[in-house]
């Protein structure tokens, strides 16, 4: 059943949080996620989600625990993935349309939500996205983030199952 499935992935993340993750990396949450815990989605800044608490040892650092989505956009997924631009991000702070999303971003929506995880990073929705042979340079600078980006996330979501990203996963 999907609550047998669900309740190995959070006893199989509970696992890993007890012998293997360690903390995110000085203090490092990506510069944009997706907020799934409010409907619909919304785009937020990381730094914004970062809060300090006092302990008897200092000063800590508390930062949101976020999965991170690996997929295969496909041939045609430039043309059709739903994209965050200059021009569209303000629209994508206030909210995003599950509807208008990808068959492979509704799902990562839906798994990060069953695991209890508030945030999702997602390439095309968390780095802006210009038309190729455009200059670039919030790619550019995230690009050198990728890979803590998804060291630190508390869930990789891997989406091989699916050929392009209007192909489901589930």
């Amino acid at each position: 059943s999907d609550d047998s499935h669900v309740r190995w992935m959070k006893s199989m993340l509970k696992k890993c949080t007890r012998h293997h993750h360690k903390q995110a990396a000085d203090g490092f949450v990506p510069k944009r996620l997706v907020d799934v815990s409010c409907n619909p989605p919304r785009l937020v800044l990381g730094d914004s989600l970062v809060s300090t608490r006092n302990t008897r040892s200092g000063v800590r650092l508390r930062i949101p625990k976020y999965s991170a989505l690996s997929y295969c956009w496909g041939e045609n997924g430039s043309r059709t993935q739903l994209k965050t631009t200059n021009e569209s991000l303000p629209s994508r702070l206030a909210g995003i349309k599950e509807d208008d999303m990808s068959a492979v971003l509704r799902d990562a929506v839906l798994v990060t939500r069953l695991l209890s995880i508030d945030y999702l990073w997602i390439d095309s929705l968390c780095i802006l996205q210009v038309e190729s042979g455009s200059a670039n340079q919030d790619w550019e600078e995230q690009c050198q983030d990728m890979a803590i980006i998804y060291q630190n996330a508390y869930a990789t979501l891997q989406a091989g199952a699916s050929k392009h990203c209007n192909e489901s996963f589930l």
